[in-house]
């Protein structure tokens, strides 16, 4: 059978070809874009579980900005930034990463990159000073780092939307629309970075100085909206919230029928699927994008006669959650939890797969004390691994009818491997 270019990929995010559904937060997103153009900007706060299809949203948001895809009947030409943060990004990381950023989006421009450089020479002065990449600065250079950031936002915008400045300046044909700043990953923003801080003083200082083309688009898990408060109190304000729910059944069929569609304009032979194995697939993704993309990639390489059946789905299944465990379920299941008591709490809750489960349920399976099944609780539902029932106290379930599964399945062969493995450790001095 000749080699096939799989057409699904779980591990990324989806190209703008395969994207499916969010037609209400499509919409908002290019009414948002028109009027930041317009000068009145609305920042964007993009929340939702991972596997929900943030970022794979935020480069849709991006062609439409930089004009790939026609935005309310008009090509837009913003300058875009994206930029991902983890635990080791201070203001200093940021600065550079933007930088970094603006000089690829007007790489074309000799004169653009020079005035880049003249504006953000406190980078360079970072290095020299001894800043490097994951550390944190002084106190004091903190806040020097923090003011100059923001004066130089200031300066490269007002020299991007002005036509005299962008043509003398930055050596463009034409102004920019404005900037948009996507920053992905802001649940894992390090305390000492105050972004919600420095956000409100980034926005405060374009209003003051009547530079109204600048806007903000942050995503990440629902401890986003912590991450800002902790900050400063008042920054989620600054945000129109945009929270991503799984797609319906329809969406998810269309995302595999569009990509066997694509792989076989390239296939000697199509490949086609059958109603029950895409409605298999859809039960088993439960309408988050990653994870159709994985069952999507796994039922398709273990066909053999260009005929994707219930029996394929099926089997593919084993290694399709495997998968999916590896990149979502093993860290919520293990980083997140450091106490063998929350994780017996999961494994009582996962015998009710994903249906709600009364606290009433838990304790009478439940071994141990009634405050250490209180914290459990409270810590599952806090850090987002078991979901509270709106409305009703002492009601919990499981977000995922896999994690369930998974739970079931792998779980208790993966701790028995780690104790295995801290055994021999302590056995042999390692």
């Amino acid at each position: 059978m000749p080699t096939r270019n799989n057409p699904f990929k779980p591990t990324q995010p989806v190209f703008t070809g395969m994207f499916a559904g969010r037609i209400n937060e499509i919409k908002r997103i290019e009414t948002i874009l028109c009027e930041t153009k317009e000068s009145n900007p609305t920042n964007l706060l993009i929340v939702g579980e991972r596997g929900i299809g943030k970022t794979s949203l935020l480069l849709l948001m991006r062609t439409f900005a930089q004009g790939g895809i026609p935005c309310h009947g008009e090509k837009l030409d913003f300058l875009t930034i994206f930029v991902s943060l983890d635990r080791r990004t201070f203001v200093a990381d940021l600065a550079r990463k933007m930088n970094t950023a603006m000089e690829r989006g007007l790489r074309d421009s000799g004169e653009a990159i020079q005035f880049l450089r003249d504006a953000w020479s406190f980078v360079q002065r970072l290095q020299v000073s001894g800043i490097k990449l994951g550390a944190k600065a002084s106190v004091t250079n903190e806040a020097e780092v923090f003011e100059n950031f923001t004066y130089s936002i200031l300066d490269t915008v007002k020299a991007l939307i002005s036509e005299e400045s962008a043509s003398s300046k930055l050596g463009l044909v034409h102004p920019k629309d404005g900037l948009v700043i996507f920053i992905d990953e802001v649940d894992n923003a390090p305390e000492e970075l105050d972004l919600g801080t420095l956000v409100k003083q980034l926005s405060e200082n374009l209003v003051a100085e009547d530079c109204n083309k600048v806007l903000f688009v942050l995503a990440g898990c629902p401890e986003i909206r912590n991450v800002l408060i902790k900050s400063h109190a008042s920054a989620p304000r600054l945000f129109e919230e945009l929270e991503l729910t799984p797609l319906s059944g329809e969406d998810s069929k269309w995302v595999i029928t569009q990509g066997l569609e694509e792989a076989n304009k390239n296939n000697s032979e199509p490949v086609k699927i059958t109603d029950e194995a895409l409605n298999r697939i859809v039960a088993f993704s439960e309408g988050y994008p990653h994870f159709v993309q994985q069952f999507g990639y796994s039922s398709y390489a273990i066909d053999k006669d260009n005929s994707i059946d219930l029996n394929d789905v099926n089997t593919a299944a084993y290694a399709a959650f495997k998968n999916i465990g590896d990149r979502y379920y093993k860290d919520m299941y293990f980083n997140k939890i450091k106490e063998n008591s929350y994780r017996q709490v999961l494994k009582i809750m996962s015998e009710k797969w994903n249906e709600w489960v009364s606290k009433k349920e838990i304790r009478s399976n439940f071994k141990g004390t009634g405050s250490t099944l209180n914290n459990a609780l409270k810590a599952l539902a806090d850090r987002n691994v078991i979901l509270r029932k709106p409305g009703t106290r002492g009601e919990y379930r499981l977000q995922w009818l896999g994690f369930a599964f998974w739970i079931k399945v792998f779980a208790e062969k993966l701790e028995g491997e780690i104790r295995n493995y801290n055994g021999i450790s302590t056995s042999t001095g390692t």
